[in-house]
């Protein structure tokens, strides 16, 4: 099977990728330990900053195909 890409572009693309799940890990890991901050800085309950952080991870999942 042939691609279409050179091994430069091979290389680009493996690390773009590669730079798309660490950003990904790093933001959770960042927002993870904050979530019990979170429910006092935006005076909002535990609930519904969870609900607002799996509504971000959803969206965030769904775009990483794009």
């Amino acid at each position: 099977m042939s691609s279409n890409f050179t091994k430069h572009e091979q290389k680009w693309a493996f690390r773009l990728a590669f730079a798309v799940i660490i950003l990904s890990w790093m933001s959770i890991k960042i927002s993870m330990p904050a979530l019990p901050i979170l429910s006092e800085v935006f005076h909002s309950t535990p609930g519904g900053v969870k609900l607002s952080v799996t509504i971000f991870f959803i969206f965030f999942a769904l775009s990483q195909p794009i």
